[in-house]
């Protein structure tokens, strides 16, 4: 909650706020609270806050004309954090990715409290990088992709805006149309940076840990070029682009990974193996979800086989695939005969039982697995 803070030497602008901190504990702090800043994500307001005894963070909370839509991705920012930071506890929280701090999501004025981004985004830093930086740029931005799918997050808005460069490290930051991997696809984003699996129309399948390979392929050519990548001819030109970039563009289920991409770059991912337990879990989805389509014909199979190329891309088609069932509107949701994950289903997103709802009685967005086969 917040509320106006009295007396004891505080100045008179503080006020007080209630949270949670990411390790799970509750502190109450006086905080002075500045001016909302732009530009802020999609539904959602920004501003710094500043601990009258800690450090400055950046607060994310939901404006007014947010509703459902402002609520689902303030979420989606504070679960992506928390699973980034359950991780990453037994490794060192690396600073390629944003961190959560803290968040309050059970008032009617939830929120959540961000260190401070590194650098600036690459609407102004990707227009002076060096050539001596250009490798670094790529190395650290696969790195925070490797990080992501150790996590099992999609982060689905990849762009010049959300990604920030401070001369060693690329920064993925703002999570707010994050979502775990493996839950149906959706419409999101918007051109040119959103894939053909996100864009309307050709929406299908589950989310993987490839979906923000094209964005990221994108974006490298971005900050390498300085040009709208508008043509295959542009990479076949550079032929150091055109190894790196090879498959990124295809289906999602036929491109490189990020710790592929890495490889291509002579570069080791530093995430260690065993933090990627959600591919444990990925194999044993698609057979389910495979297995299902056969006891279920009008259910589509998680692969998208028979997608071409973006269809922004030189080669793709824009129409849609032969042999592939017309997407159905908002993605891909069950059909109705199927019933929807039981309450005490194992979820994916690690969150305490009391950050399950919030304001209004909003449902977080919650991932389960049916451990058992649809008979």
């Amino acid at each position: 909650m917040i509320r106006a803070a009295e007396g004891g030497g505080i100045p008179a602008e503080a006020e007080e706020l209630t949270f949670r901190r990411v390790t799970g504990e509750t502190e109450q702090v006086k905080v002075t609270l500045g001016p909302d800043e732009a530009p802020a994500p999609a539904f959602l307001a920004t501003r710094l806050v500043r601990l009258v005894e800690g450090p400055e963070l950046r607060q994310l909370r939901v404006v007014d004309v947010g509703g459902k839509q402002g609520y689902e991705r303030l979420d989606n920012e504070i679960l992506a954090g928390l699973r980034l930071r359950e991780t990453t506890e037994t490794v060192g929280y690396p600073p390629e990715v944003s961190r959560l701090y803290a968040y309050e999501a059970t008032s009617a004025d939830p929120y959540a409290l961000l260190e401070p981004y590194q650098g600036d985004p690459l609407t102004e830093a990707g227009q002076y990088l060096l050539e001596n930086e250009q490798h670094q740029f790529q190395v650290s931005l696969l790195t925070g992709l490797c990080w992501l799918a150790a996590a099992g997050i999609a982060h689905r808005g990849i762009s010049p805006s959300t990604v920030r460069w401070n001369g060693r490290h690329a920064q993925i930051t703002d999570f707010s149309m994050s979502t775990v991997i493996g839950v149906p696809r959706q419409a999101i984003g918007a051109p040119p940076w959103a894939a053909r699996e996100q864009r309307p129309g050709f929406v299908r399948g589950r989310v993987s840990a490839h979906d923000d390979i094209w964005a990221s392929g994108r974006l490298i050519f971005y900050v390498q070029t300085g040009e709208e990548l508008t043509d295959r001819s542009q990479i076949d030109e550079r032929p150091a682009l055109k190894n790196l970039l090879a498959g990124v563009f295809g289906p999602p289920e036929e491109r490189p990974s990020a710790r592929g991409l890495l490889g291509r770059l002579n570069q080791e991912c530093p995430v260690p193996r065993a933090l990627e337990a959600h591919s444990k879990l990925a194999e044993g989805r698609k057979r389910f979800y495979l297995e299902r389509g056969r006891k279920h014909p009008g259910v589509a199979p998680v692969a998208e086989a028979g997608d071409g190329e973006d269809p922004g891309e030189p080669g793709g088609s824009a129409s849609e695939p032969l042999g592939q069932a017309s997407p159905r509107p908002g993605g891909f949701p069950p059909p109705a005969s199927e019933p929807s994950p039981p309450r005490n289903s194992r979820r994916l997103w690690p969150f305490p039982p009391q950050t399950s709802m919030i304001a209004g009685g909003l449902a977080v967005l919650q991932a389960a697995i049916i451990i058992s086969l649809a008979r």
